[in-house]
């Protein structure tokens, strides 16, 4: 008995069926996502339109902007202020820079709000970190637990006289008791 399965004319009409389908399908979505592209951003969900620089993308412009700054802030460690690391210094700079121009500028806003969405993905190298110098750590988990500590308690406190010292007087505060 001859198995329909088995026939190589059936095995054709199948593979020119999937095919169809598979053209077919590949049209649909190739139209309706052309359709939606056409209709405007909002349509694909993306909240607006991305800010443009004389026509071209800003988000390399925002990209290189923050990528100068942390180059200038590592010549400058490396050259002028050793002890303190060259983003840090390149940080400072920036903030030195968005202060005196008032606001943000879109580019940037555009790479920062990329960059925060993203922001548990930066944490995934120093999760690495300790988990390759488990031992070491567990080996002086005392003083680091000491030095935790302590930075904490540091930070609270700095952070309390910065309040106290930029803070309005309780006079003027209507909010006070």
């Amino acid at each position: 008995m001859h198995d329909p399965r088995h026939d190589p004319r059936h095995d054709l009409r199948h593979d020119l069926s999937v095919q169809a389908l598979g053209d077919g399908l590949r049209r649909a979505f190739s139209g309706a996502i052309a359709w939606r592209l056409a209709a405007g951003p909002e349509s694909v969900g993306w909240p607006h339109t991305t800010p443009s620089l004389q026509g071209r993308p800003i988000l390399i412009h925002g990209l290189l902007q923050l990528l100068l700054f942390q180059a200038l802030g590592e010549v400058i460690s490396a050259f002028v202020i050793p002890f303190i690391p060259g983003p840090v210094v390149g940080l400072v700079l920036l903030l030195a820079f968005l202060g005196w121009r008032g606001r943000v500028p879109p580019s940037m806003e555009l790479v920062g709000g990329g960059i925060l969405q993203h922001l548990g993905l930066l944490f995934v190298p120093a999760s690495v970190g300790v988990v390759m110098f488990w031992p070491l750590l567990k080996e002086n988990a005392l003083a680091v637990s000491a030095a935790l500590l302590l930075s904490v308690v540091a930070t609270i406190f700095v952070t309390a006289l910065v309040l106290k010292r930029l803070a309005p007087p309780a006079a003027q505060d209507e909010h006070a008791p």
